[in-house]
């Protein structure tokens, strides 16, 4: 990593349509992209392409060490978001190995808030 310093815009995984909004938001700011997620998940690799298709270069990783360091050069802001079924520790693994390579300052970016709730079937909540 050639700069002294990185910043890391991160959103949270959770529901899809929030990492997808931080994928289009933080293209202006980052020359890279990091989606955390399954290569057979439909949301990560959906999130890669949206980063691709808005000019941002982007690679999907199942974990931390699949970042490779090359990505990193000359990048002094990465995007970093995740597939919905993501585990969030594994986005701070993430982060925590681009930290490895020097100073990180982590910003969290809260595109929407979403509350979904999903309701029991009739027939089990008759239980």
């Amino acid at each position: 990593c050639q700069s002294s310093s990185m910043s890391v815009r991160s959103s949270g995984s959770g529901v899809s349509t929030q990492p997808l909004a931080q994928t289009s938001s933080s293209r202006s700011r980052s020359k890279l992209v990091i989606v955390v997620g399954s290569a057979n998940s439909s949301n990560s690799r959906r999130l890669v392409e949206l980063a691709e298709r808005n000019g941002t270069t982007a690679y999907l990783v199942d974990r931390a060490s699949d970042v490779l360091v090359e990505w990193l050069d000359g990048v002094e802001v990465v995007g970093l978001t995740a597939g919905a079924s993501a585990p969030p520790v594994l986005v701070d693994e993430v982060i925590s190995r681009i930290a490895a390579l020097g100073p990180v300052e982590v910003v969290e970016h809260e595109v929407t808030r979403e509350n979904v709730r999903f309701t029991l079937p009739a027939a089990v909540r008759q239980l």
